[in-house]
């Protein structure tokens, strides 16, 4: 059974603004809380959740990674 609120609704209400980019979604990597923001270039941005320090932390940088391939 799935504990409710779900984790990534708990970590949502601490996601930081980041000027220039949107959020882009959450998902659970070992029992951890991931999101990403997308900018308008592409860019992506994946941030870590600390549910002790309720923070989140820059994890990745990937250029284009918000872009998929279509073929």
């Amino acid at each position: 059974m799935e504990e409710y609120p779900p984790k990534w609704i708990v970590a949502s209400t601490y996601l930081p603004k980041m000027e220039g980019y949107r959020n882009a979604g959450f998902f659970e990597i070992r029992n951890s809380i991931y999101s990403h923001y997308c900018d308008s270039h592409g860019n992506m941005i994946r941030i870590k959740f600390n549910e002790e320090t309720k923070t989140w932390k820059k994890f990745k940088y990937e250029t284009f990674g918000c872009i998929e391939e279509n073929g």
